[in-house]
């Protein structure tokens, strides 16, 4: 998919360095991930620093930058002319924005239930998926036990995923043509 990172206003760029459109196979945020014209996202987080990884990510096929140090994105300017550097007052807050667009928008084509509380969530989200399958409505579920699509359990690492992995799972259960996704989502989730 071609991105035009000049044209997603969402994203709040203060400043977009080198190509303003490149194409782009997928986004992530750990440079573990980076493929062949990947976008990286330069996370800050509580152990480490997405903007000390540029680095590796470059090396690793990424053709955009996105980041909120100035300093970290300036170092690697002059020295990769052809890559996107996109800076961002909040970076996490751009993977999330383009993680909707990179998945077609796909949570806006299935009716999504949330549930939260501090008990019992885990149990609700399991009787609302049991109802809707026996009401034959494909439907997908996401929380403590992972991700259950189509009776198929995938592990996932949180009881809320962040917004990069919401947006996949959303886009994978509407692949699969379910109608509806079912979260448990943890009060930590919605912070």
């Amino acid at each position: 998919m071609d991105i035009q990172w000049t044209h997603l206003p969402f994203i709040k760029a203060l400043h977009v360095y080198g190509p303003t459109t490149q194409a782009t196979t997928g986004i992530v945020y750990d440079s573990r991930d980076v493929q062949y014209q990947f976008a990286f996202f330069c996370i800050i987080g509580e152990e480490t620093d997405g903007h000390l990884y540029i680095d590796e990510a470059i090396q690793s096929g990424a053709t955009t930058i996105v980041g909120s140090n100035k300093e970290k994105i300036e170092l690697y300017i002059s020295m990769h002319p052809h890559i996107t550097f996109l800076l961002v007052q909040d970076a996490r807050e751009a993977l999330a924005f383009t993680a909707v667009e990179f998945y077609h928008h796909a949570s806006d084509q299935l009716i999504k239930i949330g549930v939260t509380g501090t008990n019992g969530k885990t149990s609700v989200s399991g009787i609302i998926h049991n109802i809707l399958q026996g009401l034959e409505i494909k439907s997908a579920l996401t929380g403590t036990i992972g991700f259950n699509l189509n009776g198929i359990l995938y592990e996932s690492a949180n009881t809320t995923s962040d917004a990069l992995s919401t947006q996949q799972m959303i886009y994978r259960a509407k692949v699969e043509e379910c109608e509806t996704m079912i979260m448990e989502v943890s009060s930590h989730g919605l912070v």
